[in-house]
C-alpha cells in the first residue's frame, strides 16, 4: 500500500483545513497538503489499539478496491500518510466545496437545488448497490451516511461523499455513527437492523443496504422537519407523517418514509423529491408542534 511520507518539520507548518463552525470533526484533525495536486490529509487522534487497525484495514481495502468500485462521487483515500516512521492517518483529494449540512440551511439557496443536492445522495447509493450486485465487492455500505459527511463542488453543484474511513467494507467491524444509535427507535426493530453486534470500534448496528437508506430517508425527513428526526419516539414518528398527508404530502413518498420502523425493506425516494416542494413550507417542526399541542 502506498505511504506518503511527511517529515516532522513540513508537518508542523501544514495548514489546517478549516471545516464550518456546525461540524465537528471527533476523529481527526484536517490538513492541506500542498503537493503536486493539493490533497487532504486526515491525521487520526488514535494512535494505536485494535480501533486504529480497523481504520487501516479499511483504507486498505477501499484502496484496494477502488479502481472496481469506480465512482466518481466517492472521494476516496490516495494513500497512508506517516511523520517520520509512524502512521498518522491517510490523504485523499482536496475538493473546493461546500458542505451539504450548511446548504440545506442556507436561505440564499432555493429548493430545487437543496432537492438536486438530496437527489444526488441517492443516485450515489444507487451506484453503490450495483457495486455490489456486479462485482467482488459485496459489503461497501457508507455505514456513517449523514449531511456533514457530503460536500458540494462549487464548480459543477455536484454532490460528492467524504470520510469514507468509516465505511463497511470487506468484513471490516462496525464503526460508530450519527443515526445507528441504540438511543434512537431504530433500536425498537432489531430483527431488521441487526443491533446485537456491540464492538471495540463503536458500531453499534451491523451496517446493511437498509442501514444506508435508513440513514438517507432520515437526511430528507430532517430538511423537511426542519429539526432532528432520530429523535422522535416512534409514535410521535409516524404522528408525524399523517400530518404530511394532512397537508398534501405525496401518498407514495410517505409510504416508504413509513417503512422506517417496520420489517419491509427500506426504498430509495430519490425519484419522489420533486413533490417536496408541495408541502415543504408548511411541514416544519415549529408547525407539527403546534398541531400537537392543539389535539
Amino acid at each position: 500500500m502506498q505511504i506518503v511520507n511527511i517529515s516532522e518539520e513540513e508537518f508542523m507548518n501544514l495548514e489546517k483545513y478549516v471545516l464550518p463552525k456546525s461540524i465537528i470533526n471527533r476523529e481527526g484533525v484536517l490538513y492541506v497538503l500542498p503537493r503536486k495536486e493539493q490533497m487532504l490529509l486526515k491525521r487520526f487522534f488514535l494512535t494505536n489499539g485494535r480501533p486504529l487497525n480497523n481504520k487501516l484495514y479499511t483504507l486498505g481495502e477501499l484502496i484496494e478496491n477502488k479502481d472496481i468500485i469506480d465512482i466518481e462521487e466517492l472521494v476516496m483515500p490516495d494513500a497512508l500518510a506517516s511523520v517520520g516512521e509512524k502512521i498518522i492517518g491517510y490523504t485523499m483529494p482536496l475538493i473546493d466545496s461546500i458542505n451539504l449540512s450548511s446548504a440545506l440551511n442556507t436561505m440564499s439557496i432555493d429548493l430545487p437545488t437543496k432537492l438536486e443536492y438530496l437527489k444526488q445522495i441517492g443516485t450515489i447509493l444507487r451506484k453503490m448497490a450495483e457495486v455490489r450486485n456486479t462485482t467482488k465487492v459485496k459489503d461497501f455500505y457508507l455505514n456513517d451516511l449523514h449531511e456533514n459527511n457530503f460536500v458540494i463542488r462549487r464548480s459543477d453543484k455536484k454532490v460528492f461523499c467524504v470520510d469514507l474511513d468509516s465505511c463497511s467494507i470487506g468484513g471490516n467491524i462496525p464503526f460508530g455513527t450519527k443515526y445507528l444509535s441504540k438511543m434512537y427507535p431504530i433500536s425498537e426493530v432489531p430483527t431488521k437492523y441487526n443491533g446485537e453486534l456491540l464492538t471495540s470500534a463503536g458500531g453499534e448496528i451491523v451496517p446493511s443496504e437498509n442501514t444506508d437508506l435508513y440513514c438517507y430517508n432520515i437526511i430528507i425527513l430532517n430538511f423537511i422537519f426542519n429539526g432532528y428526526v432520530p429523535h422522535l419516539k416512534i409514535n410521535e414518528y409516524y404522528d408525524y407523517l399523517e400530518y404530511l398527508i394532512s397537508i398534501g404530502a405525496n401518498k407514495e413518498l410517505i409510504d416508504i418514509f413509513a417503512k422506517l420502523y417496520q420489517l419491509e425493506d427500506n426504498e430509495n425516494p430519490d425519484y419522489l423529491l420533486d413533490s417536496i416542494p408541495e408541502f415543504i413550507t408548511k411541514a416544519n417542526s415549529v408547525s407539527f408542534a403546534r398541531t400537537r399541542t392543539k389535539n
